[in-house]
Order: C-alpha cells, then sequence, then structure tokens
C-alpha cells in the first residue's frame, strides 16, 4: 500500500492518507451530533457580543465531567470559537470541520490539551 516501516508513526500515516484518528473521528461526530441538537437564534451568531452558544452546565463529579453533555458543550463552544460553525448547515459544518482536523494533524496533542481539561 504505502510501503513504509513496520513501526512508522500512525499519525504521520493518517495525515499522508488525507484520513483522521479515532480521537478527531469522535470530535467530529460529537460536534455534529451537538450541532443537529441546537435550534437556530440569530442572537448568538452575532460578533460584537462572545456568547457561548450551546449551554454549559455546571457538573459535581469528575465521572460526569467526562460524560458526552458536558463535553460536546464544551467541544462545540470551543471549535465554534475558531470555526464560525454555528449558522452552517450541517453538510457545511461537516467540510468545514474536517478541512480544520486535517490540518492539525500534527499539531492536535495541544489541542486536545486546549479541549479537555483532564
Amino acid at each position: 500500500m504505502h510501503f513504509i516501516l513496520y513501526r512508522y508513526s500512525t499519525s504521520f500515516l493518517y495525515a499522508s492518507s488525507g484520513l483522521i484518528s479515532v480521537r478527531q473521528l469522535y470530535i467530529l461526530h460529537t460536534v455534529l451530533k451537538k450541532h443537529k441538537s441546537l435550534a437556530f437564534n440569530p442572537i448568538y451568531s452575532s460578533k460584537r457580543r462572545n456568547y457561548s452558544v450551546a449551554p454549559i452546565w455546571r457538573v459535581k463529579t469528575t465521572f460526569a465531567k467526562h460524560q458526552y453533555n458536558k463535553q460536546s458543550e464544551h467541544l462545540y463552544n470551543q471549535i465554534n470559537k475558531i470555526l464560525q460553525i454555528y449558522p452552517l448547515k450541517t453538510y457545511d459544518c461537516k467540510k468545514k470541520i474536517m478541512q480544520w482536523l486535517k490540518t492539525i494533524t500534527i499539531k492536535l496533542k495541544l489541542y486536545y490539551n486546549f479541549f479537555f481539561f483532564f
């Protein structure tokens, strides 16, 4: 297929093949599922105020912080600050996130430390 060494880094292999890793796939599906569940409100797409589009609920336990509901809100708000995906339709949102995820493959560990706080 690619005729590379056995111990070649999978992150570089995914980048050269144009694929995304499992973690990136988790980010993509989580953000898209949250995007589908949000109702569009034009007030939140204003650039004058810094709204968090997905409401973030406070939780008491660390177990609850690792659940989908908490992580999806946090991920969606962080990616929306970078890419402005809130007013987009689902297909356009998916394409924009996919392009962005493919560009950050090498520096992904920095972004994971930024997104997840565990």
